[in-house]
């Protein structure tokens, strides 16, 4: 039996590795490629998946001011615009 793939995604635009690599950032918007979830620490089994299927958690980022709002990179500890 393979192995289940395991993803690295984008909490602002949904950007996706396949599987674990030195890539750290999302080369689209900068942000830290999240590969687990920050509540309970599952690994994360679909690119697409918005919600942890274990607790239930939000792999994105909050959108500011609003539906149609914009992610910031700031909120995005590690990310380079956060420092400060």
């Amino acid at each position: 039996m393979c192995a289940p793939l395991l993803y690295s995604i984008c909490p602002r635009c949904s950007y996706f590795t396949v599987g674990r690599s030195e890539q750290m950032h999302c080369p689209t918007c900068g942000l830290t490629l999240t590969s687990r979830c920050r509540r309970c620490g599952t690994d994360v089994p679909n690119p697409y998946a918005v919600f942890c299927m274990v607790c239930g958690a939000i792999y994105r980022l909050p959108l500011e001011g609003g539906e149609g709002g914009v992610p910031s990179p700031e909120r995005e500890p590690g990310h380079p615009a956060a420092s400060g």
